[in-house]
């Protein structure tokens, strides 16, 4: 049984139990903060984003079409990570103002094509 707590595997790498909706829903609000404190991502875009994700997979597929899959959440997180990275070259701190460097990277990229292709049913 599941206890939603971190396990080590025999690799030694620490992963976070996410074999439910609710207990991946916990990994992305335990992400969301870590990003936060770091300073690289504010947890309120990236709220968004994972609130983006769940009304994709939540989302009744119209006739004939298959509904989201964990997969490509996972693909589309992935991609818009990927693309954030590219797109951030310039280094990972905040602004004299204190704006984190991902916010507004995050914001457009929520729409990319790139990464919205992932979520198409």
């Amino acid at each position: 049984p599941s206890t939603g707590c971190f396990k080590r595997n025999s690799e030694g790498v620490v992963a976070a139990d996410h074999a439910s909706d609710l207990l991946w829903k916990y990994c992305m609000d335990r992400r969301g903060l870590a990003y936060d404190q770091a300073q690289v991502l504010s947890n309120e875009v990236h709220v968004e984003w994972i609130d983006q994700l769940i009304l994709h997979k939540l989302r009744v597929p119209p006739p004939g079409y298959a509904p989201v899959s964990w997969s490509q959440l996972h693909n589309a997180d992935v991609e818009i990570f990927t693309l954030a990275a590219q797109k951030a070259k310039g280094g990972i701190r905040p602004d004299l103002r204190g704006e984190k460097p991902l916010d507004s990277i995050f914001l457009n990229l929520m729409e990319d094509n790139r990464v919205t292709f992932f979520l198409m049913l």
